[in-house]
């Protein structure tokens, strides 16, 4: 049996936050993520069996849409 916990952050492409005339009253956070990962392994003779769960959680993860024009906009996803 083995398992394993990781911890990361990934900052957002400048395309969130970048305007016109640098008009940004607040940077984005950078997207969070908490990793956990648990697994066994069997091995009899010529058969071996492995078995591993995942779970990723994340925070301020961002989304985009189109807009009128067609132009992305990103947003936090979750928030309204």
């Amino acid at each position: 049996m083995y398992g394993q916990y990781g911890r990361g952050q990934n900052i957002p492409p400048s395309s969130v936050f970048d305007v016109k005339n640098a008009a940004v009253a607040i940077l984005p956070n950078p997207t969070l993520t908490d990793t956990y990962q648990a697994g066994t392994v069997f091995k009899a003779n010529r058969f071996t069996l492995d078995v591993d769960v995942f779970r990723i959680h994340f925070e301020n993860d961002y989304s985009s849409a189109p807009d009128a024009t067609g132009e992305p906009v990103y947003y936090l996803a979750g928030a309204q």
